[in-house]
């Protein structure tokens, strides 16, 4: 949809033509940038193991991102990270809780 408008912008004349072309290595960056299909997954919290959730109507490039997305959190530790902060928290509740009494 954007890509239409910015279609219909750049060809309506030849000035808005030239603009189009000094500036389609930008409109490509931009373009790759904001495709969808790289942020594709959804991780799903309070399970214990990494689970990422892929789109429905993914197609292999987002497919993969998904997966890709999955091995970064599991090499990354996220895991035990989020167990740590999760104990922090709980134990934090506790002491103040104890303190409350």
């Amino acid at each position: 949809m954007m890509g239409g408008f910015l279609r219909e912008g750049f060809n309506k004349n030849w000035f808005t033509k030239f603009g189009a072309l000094v500036s389609i290595m930008v409109l490509r960056a931009f373009k790759h940038r904001l495709d969808h299909r790289r942020y594709n997954g959804a991780s799903f919290l309070g399970l214990k193991g990494i689970v990422v959730k892929s789109h429905g109507s993914a197609d292999t490039f987002a497919f993969l991102c998904a997966i890709e997305r999955a091995a970064e959190e599991a090499r990354g530790g996220m895991l035990h990270q989020i167990s740590t902060h999760v104990e922090k928290w709980h134990h934090a509740r506790q002491q103040n809780a104890e303190g409350a009494l």
